[in-house]
């Protein structure tokens, strides 16, 4: 069974960083995590190196770049683009 986990965030990537590790550490391992970023451009890297870090492990992380002004739209856009079996939303 594949399981997708779908993130929002905005302004977050510290707390992003601990959520991809705590979902890295996990005895069962998602399929894909899919985080839909709707930071501003100047906090975009710190997002990315938050992804960047975790992908050494071998998550699957896709980042959608979104300017969705809606939290529940924009995990409905990742949910869309899930392609697991399950798909676990983080709120």
């Amino acid at each position: 069974m594949k399981i997708s986990v779908i993130i929002a965030t905005f302004r977050r990537a510290e707390s992003l960083h601990r959520t991809l590790r705590t979902i890295a550490a996990q005895s069962l391992q998602p399929y894909e995590v899919i985080v839909v970023d709707q930071s501003p451009p100047d906090q975009k890297a710190a997002v990315i190196s938050a992804i960047n870090d975790l992908k050494q492990v071998g998550l699957i992380i896709r980042l959608i770049d979104s300017d969705i002004p809606s939290s529940t739209l924009a995990r409905n856009l990742g949910l869309s683009s899930a392609v697991g079996d399950l798909s676990l939303i983080h709120i």
